[in-house]
């Protein structure tokens, strides 16, 4: 449960990484917008392949919270049947004697 919790982390200081690097490239493309079409074309076309993968992470930071989530209820429910285990171990046992 650990690793997904830090795998979402990195999950979401990487889409802080690419929207600087978004910003970076959206005010190159402003500068250069009056000199080069071609150079314009290509940095919109970062900024798009930029977007798509943040649109990646962030499906994968919702996976790594469904997963969380999930082995958070696992780990739940298997301390509960633990303890009625133990429970009624315990009471056939007294039963017994």
């Amino acid at each position: 449960m650990l690793v997904a919790a830090e795998q979402k982390k990195v999950l979401e200081q990487q889409v802080v990484i690419l929207n600087d690097r978004i910003g970076v490239l959206q005010s190159q493309i402003d500068k250069l917008e009056s000199r080069d079409g071609e150079t314009v074309a290509s940095y919109e076309e970062q900024v798009k392949l930029l977007k798509d993968e943040i649109a990646l992470h962030k499906g994968q930071i919702a996976d790594m919270e469904k997963l969380i989530k999930r082995m958070k209820r696992n780990a739940f429910w298997s301390k509960i049947s633990g303890g009625l285990t133990t429970a009624a171990a315990l009471t056939l046992f007294i039963i017994k004697k």
